[in-house]
């Protein structure tokens, strides 16, 4: 009889300690690369647990390289998963995307989703090379090749 006392009790204490640690207020990350020369920028969107209503329409594209963007295309993985793909850019700078706070809905507790940001630098100029002849007599001309 202990025994089943103990079973149940480590089986009422896994239960609380699952559930409280994944409800609540949800929390959201977002990522992408911090620079990159692609013209198309993939931000993934994260949340902590499964939300409800997160459209295209709560996400907010800012900075000096938004208004060179194309249409953002925006894609649910799964409940806790999205995607936004910026494509187009054409205008060096930073793309910001924020999810602002309650645009999301935990779908088990009903809270509002927590505020989240990520800030990538779009930059598509290439380097450029400098040759810098000496005058020395004995160095050749680096661009004379007969």
């Amino acid at each position: 009889m202990n025994n089943a006392i103990v079973k149940l009790g480590f089986c009422l204490l896994f239960f609380v300690a699952g559930y409280s640690a994944s409800a609540g207020v949800p929390g959201v990350t977002v990522t992408a690369p911090a620079v990159t020369n692609s013209t198309t920028i993939l931000f993934d969107i994260t949340f902590t647990e499964d939300v409800t209503g997160f459209v295209l329409a709560d996400v907010a594209l800012t900075g000096t390289a938004a208004a060179g963007a194309g249409t953002p295309v925006f894609a649910t993985i799964d409940p806790k998963h999205y995607t936004v793909s910026v494509p187009a850019l054409t205008t060096n700078g930073t793309l910001i995307l924020t999810v602002p706070a309650a645009a999301a809905t935990s779908v088990s507790t009903s809270d509002p989703n927590t505020a989240g940001s990520f800030t990538s630098t779009f930059d598509n100029v290439k380097p450029g090379l400098t040759v810098d002849k000496n005058d020395s007599p004995a160095q050749a001309d680096p661009t004379n090749t007969t």
